[in-house]
């Protein structure tokens, strides 16, 4: 439960559920049986969120923010 998608990835947006979490066979087993529990609108809501998150958190503009300030900007001083 270190780094990866417990860390980043798999975590709200908005306010909003973006998947689940699993680690062993019975958590396997609970989310999978909570995902089959859910109504259309309910897993199209946890979707959607989902691929916000990505297209704001992983997007090219996100990308070059991210190298502007960390690298660029202390070679420059402005750190």
């Amino acid at each position: 439960k270190s780094g990866g998608p417990l860390m980043d990835i798999v975590v709200p947006y908005e306010g909003q559920r973006t998947g689940f979490l699993a680690d062993d066979v019975e958590s396997y087993a609970k989310a999978l049986e909570e995902i089959a529990s859910l109504d259309d609108a309910e897993r199209s809501k946890i979707a959607s969120a989902a691929r916000q998150s990505v297209l704001h958190r992983f997007s090219q503009e996100t990308f070059e923010d991210a190298i502007s300030d960390r690298l660029i900007a202390p070679l420059r001083g402005k750190a």
